[in-house]
This record gives structure tokens, C-alpha cells and sequence, in this order.
């Protein structure tokens, strides 16, 4: 699956490049969009098969090093050279260097364990939208995360230079800091969670991700770094949180399958987000900030209260 979808990604960088058919860019959309849902689970499920779960924060924390750090330069580096070879030959690029992390996953990665194909289609259906009991806390935690974060987070940019008149190198500058801190923070942040559990991390991540959002809608444009850090800590923090605590909750070989579904909940909860977010931009330019914000600490005493009501149960 990781191949697959590091293929399917190929493909959805390839395409554009070569053509400019529109049913061919809707198809390169669906190949990408693809290739982000089904390689995260799946790929996340191979790191946390292949580590000792006492390192699987610390492992979680290398590997969200490394994609935050790429994340950082790549933009730069990628506009540098659409402007210079033009964008069809840039994403040639792109596909050709996403074609050889296929080549490497499939020479040097290691099955984690053996695989068997079940008949029982409908029953695989109904198993793949039913949230699982005991996970049931990380389903309601993670799907309100997404759904606060959600209120904010893609209208950000447009936000930025409509109240602050930022222009797109500013605003790229504010993204890069995000991700430049996660990637310094990264590795830390996992040894953090093996150290002092998930739990704790996870609602630190929140809680930063709420001072986060009430700073954006309230700070002024002096201040509208400090914002951008913070959000980079909480993801640090989020990232390896979040598969430690997948990976100790679950067995081998559902973790895939758990994996996609809380994705899917995550993902089909927060579908609405943006729009209520824009509908609330319109009466009050920091409106959606701050319901985050709200949104935000309610989740976070709530994962607490509910884990310490289980703890004494």
C-alpha cells in the first residue's frame, strides 16, 4: 500500500505535467487525494509494526522531523524552479523524485506481517465506518480537533492579507515558520510522549492549538509570529501523540484499518468547518478564531475528565 500510493502520487504530478485535458486534471486531483488518505494510514501502521512500542514516540517524532523539515525548504525550492524551467518541467521533477521513494520503499522496506484476503465484502464495509468501542474517547477527541482546527485553518492565509495586508511572500514566510518549528521540535516532542505518556502531550497540543487560535483573532500585526510558533509546537507535539496513542491501543493487524477510519471520522466531521468559518468572517473577521479557541479548551478538559473517570473506574 505504501508503494501504491507513492505510486498513485506519481501518476497526479505526472499527469498535469504532460497534458492539459481537464478530466485529466480531475484524475490527477483524485491520485493525489488518494495517495494522502490511504499512504498516511498506511504508512504510519508500517513504522509502528517495525519499532518497539516503548520508541514509537521518539520514532513518530524522527519521521515528522524529516516531513516537516522538507515541507519547510520544498515550496521555496520548487517555486525557485517553476520560475526557471516552468512549472510542466517542475512537476516532472516532483514526479520523479516521488518515483524514487517507490523504488526505495519497495527495495529496502520489510513486511511487517503476513496478510489474508477475506470473502465477506459487506461485513469489511460495515466493520470500516463502525468506530471502535474502546477507541471511542480518540474518535470524539481527535474529530472536535479537526473540527476546531478546521473553523480557521484553511481560510488563514486569506485572512492574513485581508486584515493585515500581508502579500504572498509574507504570508509564505508565516507558513514556514510552522513548519520550520516542528521540524526543529520534532524528534524532542516524540521522546516527550515516551517519556510522559500521549495523553499528556495530545492535550498539551490542544491546549497551544487554542492559545494559537485566540492569538491569531486577537494579536496585532506586531505580534503575528508568535502565533505561527505555537501552532508549529502543537503540531510537533500532535504528530507523535497522536500514532503512540493509535499504536498502544490497538493490535497489529487492525491498526491499519484503525488508522483510516479515525482519519475518515476526522475527516467527514470537519467537512463543514471551513464553511461555518466563512459564514462567521463575514459578521466578525475573528469570530471563527476565537469559537475555536472555545471549541478547543472544552476538548481538552474533556479527553482529561473522561480518561481519569476511566482510570478510577
Amino acid at each position: 500500500m505504501v508503494a501504491l500510493t507513492g505510486l498513485a502520487l506519481t501518476l497526479a504530478l505526472l499527469l498535469p505535467s504532460i497534458t492539459s485535458s481537464y478530466p485529466m486534471l480531475v484524475i490527477s486531483y483524485f491520485l493525489m487525494y488518494f495517495s494522502f488518505l490511504a499512504g498516511q494510514p498506511s504508512r504510519s501502521t508500517l513504522l509502528a509494526d517495525s519499532v518497539d512500542s516503548s520508541e514509537a514516540g521518539s520514532t513518530f517524532g524522527k519521521i515528522a522531523t524529516a516531513f516537516q523539515a522538507s515541507r519547510t525548504v520544498t515550496p521555496f525550492i520548487m517555486g525557485f524552479l517553476a520560475e526557471i524551467i516552468g512549472f510542466s518541467e517542475t512537476f516532472k521533477v516532483g514526479a520523479l523524485i516521488s518515483f524514487i521513494g517507490v523504488i526505495i520503499v519497495v527495495v529496502y522496506a520489510i513486511e511487517t506481517k503476513k496478510h489474508t484476503i477475506r470473502k465477506n465484502l459487506k461485513r469489511e464495509l460495515i466493520e470500516a465506518v463502525l468506530p471502535e468501542k474502546k477507541l471511542s474517547w480518540l474518535y470524539t477527541f481527535t474529530s472536535i480537533d479537526r473540527f476546531a482546527w478546521s473553523l480557521w485553518f484553511p481560510l488563514l492565509n486569506a485572512y492574513l492579507g485581508e486584515r493585515f495586508g500581508m502579500g504572498p511572500s509574507e504570508v509564505g514566510m508565516l507558513n514556514s515558520i510552522i513548519n520550520g518549528v516542528s521540524s526543529i521540535l520534532g524528534y524532542t516532542a516524540g521522546k516527550m510522549v515516551d517519556s510522559i505518556g500521549f495523553l499528556k502531550t495530545l492535550t498539551a497540543s490542544e491546549v497551544l492549538g487554542a492559545i494559537s487560535a485566540l492569538g491569531l483573532g486577537m494579536v496585532d500585526e506586531k505580534l503575528v509570529a508568535l502565533p505561527f510558533i505555537t501552532i508549529g509546537i502543537a503540531i510537533a507535539l500532535w504528530i507523535p501523540s497522536y500514532n503512540t496513542a493509535v499504536t498502544l491501543n490497538t493490535q497489529p493487524r487492525g491498526r491499519g484499518k484503525t488508522f483510516s477510519k479515525l482519519n475518515t471520522f476526522r475527516i467527514a466531521t470537519s467537512a463543514p468547518a471551513p464553511w461555518i468559518g466563512g459564514l462567521l468572517s463575514t459578521l466578525s473577521i475573528s469570530a471563527p478564531f476565537i469559537l475555536s479557541s472555545i471549541i478547543m479548551c472544552i476538548n481538552s478538559v474533556g479527553v482529561l475528565f473522561f480518561k481519569v473517570r476511566k482510570h478510577k473506574e
